[in-house]
């Protein structure tokens, strides 16, 4: 094991592993990381560190060479150093490795790689997609780890694998599998029994006549509840062009709270950002210097938003809340994610200009507060997102009432 600066280098990996961030860089990312993250170094003491891992034959230097790099066998301990592992799902197929942290990035492997069909297809009764919602031909609570943060080596990977319950006869395995399934079905079924459809406010219960008072019931009448909550889930690890925009985003903020001083842009523009309601004047402007909790609670209701207005566009019309992006705001998106997504699948010939990426989603993020309300509030990205997260909260209050 040699430690160069804040990495370390594992004798069995062609790469160098940060110990502050827990993900592996090539070679030729490691400056970058250093200037972005470890602005604390000396020019000196970074240039040396750059050197020497650039310069060691046995290191990886383009990440696109990653491809070809073989993912370490399921049999492999736990790796030291990274994110530490996480139960997440694996392929069942004989000689395929695959593993992936969500149903959805398994279904789409089983039906590419696998030729799998689902049966439940679309539609049927909620009990009919109870009792079938766990006959799947993949392993669940697979340990996994991964190296790379996004790009090529992101995959998750099994590891760990060998112990005790792996090593029982055949006949003992398949026991084992049946009774977890088993007990997953058992367990879907309940929640499913739980589960119901969004409904419109039921005048007896208080939540519910909030609920319809703001109209957020009516928007979102007839949609699943967990399906929604998902759309506004934090980014997954096979979704690398979101989690781009999602970092812009935290960027575009940042910049925009440094900048948010009346020296910056004056006390009318901070009295304005800190306006609640149209026809009254806040009594003090927006003040930049808040609490690091505060901060983040503000930023998360923003990227969230993303989250769902980015995932919701690539649903069909009539399995998403009605919402319509004008044409500025559509075109905004849409050249932003071309943009980020040509990035994500050829990295060496399509290099990220982050500059022009923050521009494009302040671009964005201005397009989609600028919408006119004629057609109705809900015609807007941003108020359909609030409501799909505000309903999801209120609407597990009232549930278990």
């Amino acid at each position: 094991m040699d430690n160069i600066g804040p990495f370390v280098k594992l004798p069995e990996f062609p790469f160098v592993i940060c110990k502050v961030c827990r993900y592996a860089y090539t070679g030729k990312k490691v400056e970058q990381h250093l200037r972005r993250h470890h602005k604390s170094l000396q020019a000196a003491e970074r240039s040396k560190i750059i050197a020497k891992i650039q310069c060691n034959p046995d290191i990886i230097q383009k990440q696109s060479d990653l491809a070809t790099w073989p993912l370490p066998p399921p049999t492999i301990d736990p790796i030291p150093f990274i994110h530490p592992p996480s139960p997440k799902l694996g392929c069942s197929e004989e000689g395929c490795l695959h593993a992936v942290g969500t149903t959805r990035g398994m279904q789409e492997h089983y039906r590419e790689e696998h030729r799998w069909t689902n049966p439940r297809g679309r539609g049927g009764s909620a009990q009919k997609r109870a009792i079938e919602a766990q006959q799947v031909p993949w392993r669940i609570g697979v340990q996994c780890q991964r190296l790379f943060s996004s790009g090529p080596g992101s995959s998750w990977f099994e590891v760990g694998f060998g112990g005790q319950a792996s090593q029982a006869a055949p006949e003992e395995a398949a026991i084992i599998d049946r009774m977890n399934r088993a007990m997953e079905q058992q367990q879907r079924r309940f929640e499913m029994e739980d589960k119901e459809k969004i409904k419109a406010a039921d005048a007896r219960m208080d939540a519910n006549v909030w609920l319809e008072h703001v109209g957020w019931a009516t928007h979102l009448e007839g949609f699943d509840p967990e399906a929604m909550l998902r759309l506004t889930d934090p980014v997954s690890e096979h979704e690398h062009a979101l989690q781009l925009i999602q970092d812009s985003l935290m960027r575009v903020m940042s910049r925009a709270r440094a900048i948010a001083t009346p020296a910056q842009v004056g006390s009318q523009a901070l009295f304005e950002a800190q306006r609640k309601e149209v026809d009254k004047k806040p009594r003090r402007p927006f003040d930049n210097r808040m609490e690091d909790d505060t901060w983040a609670r503000y930023t998360a209701v923003w990227t969230k938003l993303v989250c769902y207005i980015y995932r919701a566009e690539a649903m069909a019309d009539e399995d998403r809340p009605g919402y319509r992006l004008s044409r500025r705001q559509s075109e905004s998106l849409d050249e932003l994610s071309e943009i980020v997504e040509a990035y994500v699948d050829d990295p060496d010939t399509q290099p990220l200009d982050e500059d022009q990426v923050d521009r494009l989603t302040l671009q964005t993020v201005m397009a989609l507060l600028d919408h006119r309300l004629a057609a109705g509030e809900y015609r807007s990205a941003i108020i359909s997102g609030l409501a799909v997260m505000g309903i999801l909260h209120h609407y597990s209050i009232s549930k278990f009432k």
